[in-house]
């Protein structure tokens, strides 16, 4: 009799197959990436030290210690960077040697990876760099160790305040506030005295850092100084230190003669949120120093203070006789959305200027309140176009259908900023009503923002939409208006069959206009008829960073040297945001 296998020694054999199979598959990975650290152009040469540093994988130490000694400066500092982040012991020595080495200009990167392996025999040779000879060991050292708050570098830092150079001041000063020192309070507030302007800078920064009030006297000293920039730096400092024996020496600088600083003191005002700068701070939205922005950033501090009172001033800023106020004021309450301000907000609606009524529309629609559904459905109706764009679009937000027919009424508004502020209002409502008169107005609209309604159109779940999607891919020369279609189409591709013909018979042509638009049904499709077009998409003047991002990690070898490519054309690496993490090959 034949013996019977085990079925749960069956499974696990699988499940180990299996595991091993991705394993291997993920070495390849690995190890075509380190083989592009011995790519001839540098781009590509950094893109393989980011990738491997995402990996993780420890078998990509010993080449990233072996690009310390890479011929690019750029690819050293990446290297030391992620042999830091990787924090493997084995690089310490290597790291040490590179700290040593003037010639590989990575002493400061090199230090700093040091710090963060925190390796004793790393923590160790860079508190003894702090007696080198080299004040650039030294000073890469001392930041180091300040990074990681070595307690041994408090001592050989502030030596460094006392130094005849103003470089090895303002570095010591940077330090010290880095290691958030209380001790050097002191040192520092006299150094608050230094001659040269760039170590006062920094040694105001270092306080701002350590955050102690006894700094501010001497801070609030520093709001006189003769130079415009300290005085700001002090200002902010002051602020972020928020001590009230701040408050009446910024609200003397809010009226000070110079705008920046004006600008300089709402903004610590805002930080330090007392109340005594509230009605100083409504009076400061009417301030239109050209360049400045004085004026918003008193909104912006107003909106800061997160108390009805704050609310309240800019709420009575809505029927200010100065058109900037009242506009500063509506868009601060956009940032704020507090459902008190709905019923100013509704009044504001109907205010003269465009700007002022639309940015109402928008803190609407951030607020979304319902009781501004109504108002905004009349604001539709109005004579200005910015303003019914942003009600329509306010109305597509707060998603009532009480908007669908009032939208469907306007869908043909000859003013494009209201057009597309409707079609992007249907697109979120979602309401089947609107299809047929969509598909009207695609064939109606200005090119110029034609775009937004096949968008909106495309939008859609309905086979109705695929027929008119397909005649605006086909029939359109606006650039916008064909990659709307081609990226609705790619969206319905595995569904329909006449949207997928339509992209196949697109890359047929090489229109790599469309293709570029829908490369994500290309990628999804997984044949291998495609890559060619999508190759020459991607380096033509259609291809992105998004898309190089996703080729290069889609899980197609010659799409991801498609990717290497576009990078060394364009001189940069492609960055983890860029890509879509599930768009893979074939899949």
């Amino acid at each position: 009799m034949r013996p019977r296998l085990n079925p749960i020694l069956l499974w696990l054999a699988v499940c180990l197959f299996a595991l091993a199979g991705c394993g291997s598959s993920e070495s390849r990975v690995v190890s075509r990436v380190i083989r592009e650290l011995r790519h001839e152009k540098p781009a590509i040469r950094e893109e393989a030290i980011r990738r491997l540093e995402n990996l993780r994988d420890p078998r990509a130490v010993p080449p990233l210690i072996a690009a310390l000694g890479d011929q690019e400066d750029s690819v050293r500092w990446r290297a030391a960077e992620a042999l830091g982040n990787f924090k493997d012991p084995r690089a310490v020595e290597p790291l040490l040697e590179a700290f040593h080495n003037d010639r590989l200009g990575i002493t400061e990167f090199a230090a700093g990876a040091l710090a963060k392996i925190h390796d004793p025999r790393g923590i160790e040779a860079l508190a003894a760099a702090l007696q080198d000879r080299r004040p650039a060991i030294r000073e890469a050292a001392a930041f180091a160790l300040a990074d990681i708050a070595d307690p041994r570098a408090y001592e050989p830092v502030l030596a460094h305040l006392r130094s005849s150079d103003p470089s090895q001041r303002r570095y010591a000063a940077l330090a010290l506030g880095r290691m958030k020192e209380h001790r050097a309070v002191g040192p520092l507030i006299a150094t608050l005295k230094d001659q040269d302007q760039s170590v006062r800078g920094a040694a105001i920064w270092a306080l701002e850092e350590i955050q102690d009030r006894r700094a501010t006297p001497a801070l609030i000293a520093a709001l006189r100084d003769w130079n415009p920039d300290i005085c700001h730096d002090a200002a902010y400092a002051l602020g972020n230190i928020k001590d009230p024996r701040a408050v009446g020496p910024l609200l003397a600088l809010l009226k000070h003669s110079y705008a920046p600083l004006r600008r300089s003191a709402a903004a610590a005002l805002g930080e330090l949120r007392d109340l005594r700068a509230v009605d100083p701070l409504g009076a400061a939205l009417r301030d239109n120093a050209p360049d400045t922005d004085v004026g918003e950033a008193a909104a912006r501090a107003l909106g800061s203070f997160q108390n009805p009172a704050a609310v309240d001033r800019l709420c009575a800023a809505l029927q200010d006789r100065d058109r900037q106020a009242r506009f500063r004021a509506a868009k601060e309450l956009e940032r704020l959305r507090d459902p008190r301000t709905v019923k100013p907000l509704i009044a504001a609606l109907k205010d003269e200027d465009d700007l002022v009524a639309s940015s109402a529309a928008m803190a609407l629609r951030e607020i979304g309140d319902p009781r501004a559904v109504e108002p905004l459905i009349a604001a539709l109706k109005g004579q200005r176009g910015w303003v019914r764009g942003f009600a329509a679009a306010a109305l597509g937000k707060l998603r009532d259908r009480r908007a669908v027919e009032p939208l469907i009424a306007v869908l043909h508004d000859k003013h494009g900023q209201a057009n597309s502020g409707v079609a992007q209002a249907l697109a979120l409502l979602q309401d089947p009503r609107a299809i047929e008169p969509l598909i009207a107005a695609c064939k109606q609209a200005d090119p110029l923002h034609d775009h937004d309604l096949v968008s909106a159109l495309g939008s859609f779940r309905d086979p109705r939409v695929v027929e008119p999607l397909i005649t605006a891919l086909q029939n359109q020369s606006y650039l916008l208006v064909r990659q709307a279609a081609a990226r609705a189409l790619a969206d319905r591709g595995r569904e329909e069959a006449r949207a997928a013909n339509t992209l196949w018979n697109a890359l047929g042509r090489r229109d790599l206009e469309v293709v570029a638009a829908a490369y994500p049904f290309f990628v999804r499709a997984g044949q291998k008829r495609a890559l060619k077009v999508l190759r020459e998409a991607l380096l033509s003047k259609h291809g992105t960073d998004v898309m190089a991002a996703d080729f290069l990690a889609c899980g197609n070898y010659e799409l991801e040297e498609a990717a290497r490519e576009w990078i060394c054309n364009h001189g940069r690496p492609v960055t983890d945001r860029d890509y879509s993490p599930g768009l893979r090959w074939g899949q």
